[in-house]
This record gives C-alpha cells, sequence and structure tokens, in this order.
C-alpha cells in the first residue's frame, strides 16, 4: 500500500513539474522575461542545458532591467557548473555590465571566484574591488574580506587590513566575523 501511495505522489510530481515547464514555455514564447528567466533555470535543473542557455539568453536578450541581468548571472553560474569557465566569465561580464545593484554585484563576486580558481588573483583583486564598489552589502562584504584574503596572500598587510575593516563597515554578516578574527590575530601577531 505504502508503495502505490509513494508512487502516486511521484507521478503527481512529474506532472505538477511537467505542467509548470509548460506552462513556461507559453510565457516565454510570448515574450515574458520573467517566465524566460524561470524556464531556464527549471530546464537547468532538469539537465536540459543546451535549452536552458537558450531560455537564458532570451531572458538576457530581453533588455528587462530586472530579469536580464539575474539571467545573465545565473547563465554564468550554471556554465560554471557544466564546465565552460569561459563562457561563464562572459555571462558574469555582461552581468556586471548592467550596474544592477544584487546581480552585477553577486556576477562580480562569482566572476572573481572563478579568476581565483583560474590562478589568476590579479583579475580576482580588481573585480572584488568592483564587487566592493558596487556597494550592496551582502556582496561587498564577501567581496572585501575574500579581496582582504587575496592581498593578505600576495604580502599586502596594508591592503588586506583596509579591505577587512571595509568588510566589517558593510555591516553584521558571517564574512564581516571573518575578517574581525583575521584583523585581531593581526593585531596579536604584530604585538608578538
Amino acid at each position: 500500500m505504502a508503495d502505490r501511495a509513494s508512487a502516486r505522489k511521484y507521478f503527481g510530481s512529474l506532472k505538477a513539474l511537467a505542467d509548470e515547464k509548460l506552462a513556461l514555455e507559453r510565457a516565454a514564447r510570448s515574450g515574458d522575461p520573467e517566465a524566460a528567466l524561470k524556464l531556464a533555470e527549471l530546464l537547468a535543473r532538469m539537465r536540459h542545458y543546451k535549452k536552458s542557455r537558450a531560455a537564458f539568453e532570451q531572458a538576457i536578450g530581453s533588455g528587462n532591467p530586472e530579469f536580464a541581468p539575474a539571467a545573465a548571472n545565473a547563465l554564468g553560474t550554471m556554465l560554471r557548473t557544466t564546465g565552460d569557465p569561459a563562457g561563464a566569465r562572459a555571462a558574469y561580464r555582461r552581468a556586471i555590465k548592467s550596474g544592477h545593484r544584487v546581480w552585477a554585484s553577486a556576477a562580480a563576486v562569482n566572476l572573481a571566484t572563478l579568476l581565483t580558481e583560474a590562478g589568476n588573483t590579479t583579475g580576482a583583486r580588481a573585480t572584488y574591488e568592483q564587487a566592493v564598489g558596487l556597494g550592496n552589502p551582502e556582496y561587498a562584504s564577501l567581496a572585501a574580506y575574500f579581496l582582504g584574503v587575496l592581498r593578505e596572500q600576495a604580502g599586502d598587510l596594508a591592503g588586506a587590513r583596509a579591505a577587512y575593516q571595509a568588510a566589517i563597515d558593510f555591516g553584521p554578516s558571517e564574512c564581516a566575523d571573518l575578517a574581525a578574527t583575521r584583523l585581531r590575530a593581526d593585531t596579536t601577531d604584530r604585538s608578538d
């Protein structure tokens, strides 16, 4: 009996997913950029990456000031996950270029992380600085913290301290706490 209930629940979920996909496809065909973005995200979760990319591109191409930058950032994340770092960098740069307070900031942090992983610390530092400059507290604090780490690794301790302080100044967050810990450790190291 439990197997039948589980099967009904499973097939009900599949039908709901298919219905959602169909509704989003209709809305996206009518030119709705939000629907195109949601369809792209759904297709990516379903691992239909080629179709997902097309839907992300549709949302980006709409030029909608909210959904185009969100789609560019999400496309970058999908491309990064699927092993296309060059495509991810290009998508993140499109989101950054939008100047959107949230999505440009998120994309700048994502791009800087990707550049760090590729060993391009100079590009990563510049991109983290850009994210800090965009001023979104959530992403700016994160960017400032990682900028501090990169500066510290490069031996620029004064620059690292300034970046950690910036992370703290953006307000309470996990990154602000981590930055405060790094600053306390630096102060302790200098007093020894």
